[in-house]
């Protein structure tokens, strides 16, 4: 299956460092969520209640569990419970109540796993499109109070298909520094890439965002001792032509935190890291932007793509695309026909660069002459 060929090429990594998942939008539907968990049952389950129930019988729960790694407490939850997921016994509230409990007992443990991190699919904050409001609203109420009473230090998830990292952040508000950051960090760690490319940033960026890329890459965190973690992005994206920042650090930030502990509503953020109308620095990496020989002036890619076609015609536009899309024809499993040319279904190929889920009707670049 698809599965058996991802775990094969994940093996290099998973047989040197421990290899924890979390349950995603994809494995939903009864047969997948059963596959799901029945490939996962040996992840440390200590969820309540114990057991699930699936298509395929009672099995192991790791729909939720947690351990401590090194210096570090790590909690895997499903953000799936706030969208239907249940087989009757676990539920949103049986998960909410043991996510307490757990954030509750790692603190007591602080001194030996100071750090707390928890990773699941969906996001709590993104800036990328409506599922930033609908969706992450939903998460976000019950699972924000939750992560600031117990001082969470990071929150990491994918599901979109892109990077972000955001400042310590709470209801909205948000300060610059990371030195004894007074809230969570957010961070959205879903770059990899897949058969869709890139997935666009269709709105501002927002003040509590530190930096946002959609080229593909992977998150490194090396956590040193008990109050300093390093946080990098790194950009492993074949298609930026040239290849120059294959493998470039693009995002890079320490973390200290030499008080570990829940946050206080006192000090917590209550102001902007970038105000409106200030002196903003380019925080933004967008993958137009090398194919197009565009500077990284912290410009939003809509207009960025409108100022090329303005300056070198739609030709020269289109030869763009074209190029990727040749690109993905070598490297994406051969070629998928689409109103008569082979084409992904990439996420932001309209004509203005910055659609969301839309297949670009293809033509040629001398058509367009």
């Amino acid at each position: 299956t698809l599965g058996d060929q991802f775990m094969t090429n994940i093996e290099q990594v998973a047989a040197r460092v421990p290899y924890m998942v979390s349950h995603g939008n994809h494995e939903d539907a009864d047969i997948h969520l059963a596959h799901f968990i029945e490939r996962f049952r040996h992840q440390p389950s200590n969820a309540v209640p114990p057991l699930f129930n699936t298509t395929n019988g009672e099995t192991t729960n790791t729909l939720y569990f947690s351990w401590d790694y090194g210096l570090v407490h790590y909690v895997s939850i499903s953000t799936e419970m706030w969208f239907g997921v249940t087989d009757g016994k676990t539920t949103l509230q049986t998960m909410l109540s043991w996510l307490e409990k757990d954030l509750e007992a790692a603190n007591q443990n602080r001194e030996a796993a100071p750090w707390i991190i928890v990773q699941g699919h969906r996001s709590v904050y993104c800036s990328c499109d409506s599922d930033c409001t609908g969706d992450a609203g939903k998460v976000r109420t019950d699972l924000e109070p939750l992560l600031f009473k117990y001082g969470v230090d990071i929150f990491m998830n994918g599901h979109e298909h892109n990077y972000e990292r955001s400042f310590p952040l709470y209801q909205g508000k948000s300060d610059r520094s990371t030195v004894n950051p007074k809230a969570t960090i957010y961070s959205v760690s879903g770059a990899a890439g897949s058969r869709e490319m890139h997935e666009p940033f269709t709105r501002k960026q927002p003040s509590w965002s530190a930096f946002r890329s959609n080229t593909f890459g992977y998150t490194a965190l090396t956590v040193y001792n008990a109050t300093h973690l390093h946080w990098q992005q790194i950009s492993t994206d074949p298609t930026s032509f040239p290849l120059a920042n294959y493998g470039a650090v693009i995002d890079d930030a320490w973390i200290v935190q030499e008080s570990h502990g829940p946050f206080s509503l006192e000090e917590a953020p209550k102001g902007e890291a970038y105000p409106e109308g200030g002196d903003e620095p380019v925080r933004q990496i967008d993958h137009w932007q090398p194919l197009l020989g565009l500077g990284g002036d912290g410009q939003r890619i809509e207009d960025s793509v409108a100022d090329f076609r303005d300056q070198h015609g739609d030709a020269a536009w289109v030869e763009k695309l074209c190029m990727l899309q040749d690109w993905a024809e070598v490297n994406l499993g051969g070629p998928m026909t689409w109103k008569g040319r082979s084409s992904v279904e990439w996420e932001d190929v309209r004509e203005d660069g910055s659609s969301d889920g839309a297949a670009f009707e293809w033509q040629s670049p001398a058509t367009l002459v």
